[in-house]
C-alpha cells in the first residue's frame, strides 16, 4: 500500500516489494523480535528434529529402505505442519506491525501485538490445518496445492488484523487474492529462487553441499541456517503484509485513514 492518501488502483509487485522492505527499515525491532521467537527458534528446532528424529537421509547409491524412507518423510512432513502454525503467528504479527505503521500509530504496535497473542491458538491451528490441506491438495497433481497456497497467502494477516473466525480466515483471504494470484505467484517464485540461491551460497561457504547427507555441522544446523531462515522469513512476512494492505486498497479502497480505524 502506498504512503499517499489515495488507495492503489492496481496491484503492483514492485510497490509491494518496496513497501515490504520499507516496513523492515522503519520497524526493525518488533519484526526482529518476532523473527527470533517464531523464526529462528523454530528453525533451530527443525534442524535438530530433522537430524535426530527423522534420521539421516539415505546415502547416494545405496538402495533405500522403503519403510524407513516413508517413516522419515512422514516425520518431516509432520514437522512442517507444526512449523506452519508458528510461521502463521509470525506473519500475522508482522501484519499487525505493518497495519499500525500504515496508520501512523506506532504506539499501538505493542498493545496490538499483545491482543493478537490472545488469538495465537486459533492462528496456530489454522496454520497447521492450512498446511495439511495444501499438502493433500498437492498430492492431486501439484496444481491444486499451488492454487490453494496462493488463495490463502494472506490468511495470517486476516487472522491477526481482522480477527476473523476459523472458516472466515480462509474465505476472506480467497476473496482478497482473487484476480491477483498471478502477481502473488510471481512474488512467491522470485522469493523462492532468491532463498534457494542464498541457502546454496551459505552452505557452500561452510563447505556443505546443498544436497549433502549425513550429520550437518552444528554451526550450520543451529546457527547460520536458522539465522538465514529467520531473516528470509522476516523479509517474506513483511512483503506479504504489504501485499495484504495493497490488496485491501485495490479491492476496498482502503487508505491510511481506513487502516487507522482498525485501532479505534
Amino acid at each position: 500500500m502506498t504512503d499517499t492518501a489515495a488507495p492503489p488502483v492496481n496491484f503492483d509487485m514492485g510497490r509491494v516489494i518496496s513497501a515490504g522492505f520499507g516496513l523492515l527499515a522503519r520497524r526493525p525491532l518488533p519484526i526482529l523480535l518476532l523473527a527470533l521467537a517464531f523464526g529462528y527458534l523454530p528453525a533451530a528446532a527443525v534442524g535438530w528434529a530433522t537430524g535426530y528424529l527423522a534420521g539421516p537421509a539415505p546415502e547416494p547409491g545405496v538402495a533405500p529402505d522403503l519403510g524407513a524412507t516413508f517413516e522419515r518423510l512422514g516425520i518431516l512432513e509432520s514437522i512442517a505442519f507444526v512449523v506452519a502454525g508458528f510461521s502463521w503467528i509470525f506473519a500475522g504479527g508482522v501484519a499487525v506491525v505493518a497495519t499500525a505503521d500504515a496508520a501512523g500509530r506506532s504506539a499501538e504496535i505493542g498493545p496490538q501485538l499483545t491482543a493478537m497473542f490472545s488469538r495465537t491458538p486459533l492462528i496456530f491451528v489454522a496454520g497447521v490445518a492450512g498446511r495439511v490441506a495444501i499438502f493433500l491438495a498437492t498430492l492431486l497433481l501439484i496444481v491444486p496445492g499451488v492454487l490453494l497456497s496462493l488463495a490463502w497467502m494472506v490468511c495470517p494477516a486476516v487472522a491477526a488484523v481482522e480477527g476473523k473466525g476459523f472458516v472466515d480466515i480462509f474465505r476472506r483471504s480467497a476473496e482478497l487474492t482473487r484476480g491477483h494470484r498471478g502477481a502473488l505467484f510471481g512474488l512467491a517464485l522470485l522469493f523462492g529462487v532468491t532463498s534457494a540461491v542464498l541457502s546454496f551460497v551459505l552452505r557452500l561457504a561452510v563447505g556443505v553441499p546443498l544436497l549433502g547427507t549425513g550429520v550437518q555441522p552444528a554451526l550450520l544446523t543451529f546457527g547460520l541456517q536458522p539465522a538465514l531462515s529467520a531473516a528470509l522469513a522476516a523479509i517474506w512476512a513483511s512483503i506479504i503484509a504489504a501485499a495484504y494492505l495493497e490488496l485491501r486498497g485495490v479491492k476496498e479502497g482502503f487508505t491510511a485513514g481506513g487502516v487507522a480505524a482498525t485501532f479505534d
